[in-house]
């Protein structure tokens, strides 16, 4: 009896000291968000640190022996799987396959959104004007237009740019 309560003392102290996050008591209060699961993460994101390569790799590799099984499952049991099931199990490859397939292109860092001039405000205010004229000399003559406004107007305009 006595090691039933010091075993239920343990259990309520492990239990104070945790947090139930996604029904899993075994993860820290933090989240796990300590500095050396940080680290790792720095780490993991290296592209270029071997350990990061291996794991990969070795992702990919359990990756296809996880589809490798499900189509095996699939054709071995299909007789006795619903429609439904034989569907899911396919939702379940693709969506399998999709996560170790390699992509041709990167996804590259965000685009910066090219902030606009106060003269490529004008420019858009005035998309009407001149249209008859081709591009180089229609700017050109925008830009004298907008040389000579007052200084109440321009001052919108640069108002605008300083908005973005």
């Amino acid at each position: 009896m006595g090691e039933q309560v010091e075993f239920v003392k343990q259990q309520i102290e492990k239990a104070s000291k945790v947090s139930k996050v996604s029904g899993n008591s075994d993860v820290p209060k933090d989240g796990g968000k300590n500095k050396l699961s940080d680290e790792a993460r720095k780490q993991f994101r290296d592209e270029n640190d071997p350990l990061t390569i291996q794991c990969r790799a070795q992702f990919k590799q359990k990756k296809l022996e996880f589809i490798n099984n499900m189509k095996k499952y699939l054709k071995e049991h299909a007789d006795s799987l619903t429609a439904e099931e034989i569907e899911r199990f396919g939702m379940q490859i693709d969506k399998a396959e999709c996560q170790i397939r390699e992509s041709a292109v990167k996804p590259s860092s965000k685009q910066k959104v090219k902030k606009l001039t106060a003269f490529e405000f004008y420019k858009l205010d005035k998309q009407e004007k001149y249209t008859n004229l081709d591009e180089s000399e229609r700017e050109e003559k925008l830009k004298r237009h907008f040389e000579r406004l007052d200084a109440e107007k321009r001052a919108m305009y640069e108002e605008k740019e300083g908005n973005q």
